[in-house]
């Protein structure tokens, strides 16, 4: 496990936090690396055996892939919020907040791409951040320069391993306020007429100033890291800093000035602090890693026989130098015998065994927020798993969205305005009633022919679990089904309707039509008419 030094006087120094966090993301790096970043971590995650030649080791590696389960249920479970675009009511209607929509982060991220990258963080660290910046104007600026160059508030996504260090103190109200924050970024400039090179930048902010440190990379070659250095700089390598820039940050709340970071917790352990949501089903994976490379070592030798011989003196085996078709081996030794050895397969199956016994307890952990329970269960049983099934999921959710809110708080406070009141940033949740019992819609509809519920709801109830496509307008349905009823059209078991031809088929009318909530039926005591 790489140590960080957590004393000293480098501006890159971590926290004694932020290293007792880092051990975990170690291995989520690696993972989310794939099978290269794997393989070059070598005895990091995949022990050599004692004795085992340098050789062999290297061909075992080499033969080894990464089944990444990890990172499928992080895909997936970042999917599913996301199938929809977000929404945001409550903006003015002017052009500046349609732009800033547009490009939250000054990269080209509109609000939907930039959340779903903040809930992947969470679900990844358990904990992600977001700082709300500002444009850098001359001194003297004024509201209109700010116009003329479409100067507004951005926000910066700062992943947990991004944010190396931290300091607070007890505010009047009793919270925890920040009077520190650092934070590394990497960029990529220009070097030579076509090269490039790597710029670590850290910056500094406290409450009314800020700093910029610089690093530059020497090497200007790609180079396998054990984390993403785009994300997460290995800080296991001293750097030489150099202060590039300071000022002051004008930024304030309530008349005090204050950092402008955001922090959302997914699986909140302290102050700034979280442990991984699906650390145990790294830890699965990392397993799997292990038990499939064995598994594929053991194949190389089980799928090629091996040959054995016995009573063949020196001269013999000199004169039978190569195995091939149409080869005869000649013995003096009439008991000399030679035949192959093969693997018995026990070993193999075994093997199998256990990486499906993995792999299935690795789907379990990785989507029990979104698996539908089966089975028999007492009634009890079913509400606690299904609570239990979408709380994270949820809870996930409006982490992200209770830390847009705060952001945009902060975006409309560098304007020094207020965030109207009816402000709102949704992200789609109702996936997980599509995802509940497979009886749940039924019910629905036993409460409809009871009376116990409108024709409208049920249609809702229907789209909201992508029963019904999602473009279909309920209102359109239900003036629909009005005009179908002044039809006549009849809607039969198997869906057909049926309807009277102009050439005057007889129409067996067996009722009144369907009535919508609160429609009466004006044909109610008629008699119907024969054809």
């Amino acid at each position: 496990m790489a140590l960080l030094a957590t004393t000293g006087n480098s501006v890159d120094t971590p926290t004694l936090d932020y290293a007792r966090m880092y051990e975990d993301w170690e291995l989520l790096h690696d993972l989310l690396g794939g099978t290269r970043v794997m393989r070059y971590r070598r005895e990091k995650w995949l022990p050599k055996e004692p004795k085992e030649h340098e050789r062999n080791y290297k061909i075992r590696v080499e033969r080894s892939f990464l089944y990444n389960g990890f990172k499928d249920t992080i895909k997936k479970l970042t999917s599913k919020p996301f199938g929809r675009p977000v929404t945001v009511d409550g903006l003015p209607e002017e052009d500046r907040f349609e732009q800033m929509l547009a490009n939250l982060d000054h990269q080209g991220s509109n609000a939907t791409q930039f959340a779903r990258d903040v809930f992947k963080a969470g679900a990844t660290y358990g904990v992600t951040h977001l700082f709300v910046d500002y444009p850098k104007l001359p001194e003297n600026a004024s509201r209109a320069d700010q116009e003329r160059v479409q100067a507004r508030p951005f926000l910066r996504h700062i992943t947990a391993p991004q944010l190396v260090g931290w300091r607070s103190e007890m505010g009047a109200n009793g919270e925890e306020r920040l009077i520190e924050v650092r934070f590394r970024e990497v960029s990529l400039e220009q070097r030579g007429e076509y090269g490039t090179k790597r710029v670590h930048k850290l910056w500094v902010y406290r409450p009314g100033e800020y700093e910029l440190w610089e690093s530059e990379d020497e090497s200007g070659q790609y180079r396998h890291d054990s984390v993403n250095f785009f994300q997460s700089p290995n800080l296991t390598k001293s750097r030489e800093w150099t202060r590039k820039e300071q000022g002051t940050m004008s930024f304030e709340i309530d008349g005090v000035p204050t950092i402008p970071l955001v922090t959302v917790y997914f699986n909140r352990e302290g102050h700034m602090t979280a442990t991984p949501p699906l650390m145990e089903l790294a830890w699965l994976n990392l397993l799997h890693w292990q038990s499939m490379s064995d598994q594929r070592n053991i194949l190389r030798f089980a799928r090629v026989a091996q040959l054995f011989g016995a009573g063949f003196t020196k001269e013999d085996m000199k004169a039978n130098e190569s195995i091939s078709v149409n080869q005869v081996w000649r013995a003096k030794d009439p008991q000399a015998k030679l035949s192959y050895v093969e693997v018995s397969g026990k070993g193999i199956d075994a093997g199998e065994t256990d990486l499906k016994r993995i792999e299935d307890r690795m789907e379990v952990l990785g989507m029990a927020p979104l698996m539908e329970r089966t089975g028999d269960q007492t009634a009890t049983g079913v509400a606690v798993n299904e609570s239990k099934s979408s709380t994270d999921v949820l809870a996930w959710i409006q982490a992200v969205e209770d830390g847009m809110r705060r952001a945009f708080t902060y975006a409309f406070a560098w304007e020094g305005e207020d965030l109207p009141d009816d402000f709102r940033f949704s992200i789609y949740s109702d996936f997980t009633i599509a995802l509940g019992r497979t009886g749940d819609f039924e019910q629905l509809q036993e409460m409809r022919e009871r009376g116990d519920l409108s024709r409208e709801t049920l249609l809702n109830e229907a789209k909201r679990r992508g029963m019904v496509a999602e473009e279909v307008d309920v209102e359109d349905e239900l003036e629909a089904i009005l005009e179908e009823a002044a039809q006549g059209v009849e809607v039969v078991a198997d869906g057909v309707d049926n309807q009277a031809d102009a050439a005057g088929d007889e129409v067996v009318d067996d009722g009144p039509p369907p009535q919508l909530n609160g429609q009466e039926d004006a044909d109610d005591n008629e008699e119907d008419d024969d054809a």
